[in-house]
């Protein structure tokens, strides 16, 4: 066979190839979508899943499921849809973490934040609250900086683990405020919020999703707000920049990313399929009444985020000189 006929040959190949993958994607979905969570049940992006997965099914006319991979800082979940097929039928849910927060926190990563996903769309936003024990006599930010800088290095801060959203925001601040805290890491936020309730930590921050329903029983004091405006389940919980320090908010998100080589029709219809859920009265009063933003984009503005925001997390790892491995 010469050359020519091995060039033709390739050519029908891949013709046969797209044809392949153009039927595919115009029959999509025809079977089952997994969703993989990085985190267990019960957490905030678990419910975001099952919550988007609820209403994806009634309109894409196929089952989506719930795939909980939690461990190795999102990354377990982050490898297993970066290796999967480019199908559409496993999509990875990831807040920060997985694909603006790990490139800078390891030196290897099993996988390519940029190029093994294609972002699809945003779903949710939220915002972080620094939180301290109900009995504490800490009533505001002034007084916890006060109190942080008579007691350099003594006060502690919980966080949902070394690297997380929540313990980047609290080394933020502690170098916004100029403060010495000792980070207590756990595994999740549920074991750090157990603990500033019982005063084995000082304070922590979280998101707000996470923290209202102890801030809304009594068993904690929001003292501030990363938002850029106060909240309205918070309305007497001021933000940052109304506390003295202007110019500072930090929102992390929730987002749906397809590995690579997925169809662009696909992601196409996808991303259709997300912005009407999150659209729709019954999912958008959802998000809102779990103290979320609704928020959702189209792929290229989801991945300009993840872009800007990796340069911004990166740049505050690197400055703390914070390592995994």
């Amino acid at each position: 066979m010469n050359f020519h006929q091995l060039a033709r040959l390739a050519l029908l190949s891949l013709a046969a190839l797209s044809t392949a993958l153009s039927a595919s994607a115009q029959s999509y979905p025809d079977k089952p979508i997994r969703i993989v969570v990085p985190y267990p049940p019960g957490g905030s992006a678990d419910a975001i899943a099952r919550q988007l997965g609820v209403h994806l099914t009634q309109s894409l006319k196929q089952q989506v499921v719930v795939d909980n991979k939690p461990g190795g800082n999102s990354v377990i979940a982050a490898q297993t849809v970066s290796s999967a097929p480019g199908d559409g039928y496993t999509l990875l849910i990831s807040d920060p973490t997985a694909l603006a927060i790990n490139p800078s926190l390891f030196h290897k990563l099993p996988y390519d934040p940029v190029k093994d996903f294609l972002p699809v769309s945003l779903v949710a936003r939220y915002s972080f609250v620094l939180l301290v024990n109900a009995a504490s006599p800490i009533r505001n930010v002034k007084d916890f900086v006060t109190a942080a800088r008579a007691n350099p290095g003594k006060m502690n801060y919980g966080s949902a683990g070394t690297g997380t959203p929540v313990q980047l925001a609290t080394e933020i601040f502690k170098d916004l405020a100029k403060v010495d805290l000792t980070h207590v890491p756990y595994k999740g936020a549920a074991p750090a919020v157990s603990d500033l309730m019982a005063g084995q930590i000082d304070a922590m921050f979280t998101d707000l999703a996470s923290g209202f329903p102890f801030i809304q029983s009594g068993k904690v004091r929001a003292l501030v707000i990363t938002n850029a405006q106060r909240v309205p389940a918070l309305p007497e919980v001021p933000t940052l920049a109304e506390s003295g320090y202007p110019g500072f908010q930090l929102a992390g998100w929730y987002g749906i990313s397809a590995p690579k080589n997925t169809p662009a029709q696909v992601v196409g219809i996808l991303n259709t399929a997300i912005r009407n859920a999150v659209a729709s009265p019954a999912f958008n009063q959802w998000i809102v009444t779990q103290n979320f933003e609704p928020k959702t984009t189209m792929p290229a503005e989801y991945a300009e985020l993840i872009r800007t925001d990796t340069a911004q997390w990166g740049a505050t790892v690197k400055r703390l000189g914070i390592k995994i491995d």
